[in-house]
């Protein structure tokens, strides 16, 4: 999943008007983000999903070093842009 708040330098918990101010200077093409982020509906499911996202990077991160632990639905990958060690997870 993309972490559409941090591509735009802002907070998960930004208002609606920060979020269509960022939007402004985004690209046409990057359709999915203006989509996501400019529906009241669609950015309210995207937050919840951005939270669960950020807990699980946090949660990988804390047992990132266990052997023990396996990675098979390949988690690490698919939250990298919500990587809490390089302070990119909100």
């Amino acid at each position: 999943m993309r972490n559409f708040f941090s591509y735009l330098r802002l907070s998960s918990s930004s208002d609606k008007s920060q979020v269509l101010n960022a939007l402004s200077d985004v690209p046409n093409n990057e359709l999915d983000i203006h989509y996501v982020l400019s529906d009241d509906l669609s950015m309210t499911h995207y937050k919840r999903v951005h939270l669960q996202c950020s807990a699980m990077a946090v949660l990988l991160a804390s047992v990132k070093e266990d052997d023990d632990i396996l990675d098979k639905a390949k988690w690490q990958q698919r939250l990298n842009e919500f990587n809490v060690l390089e302070g990119q997870a909100d």
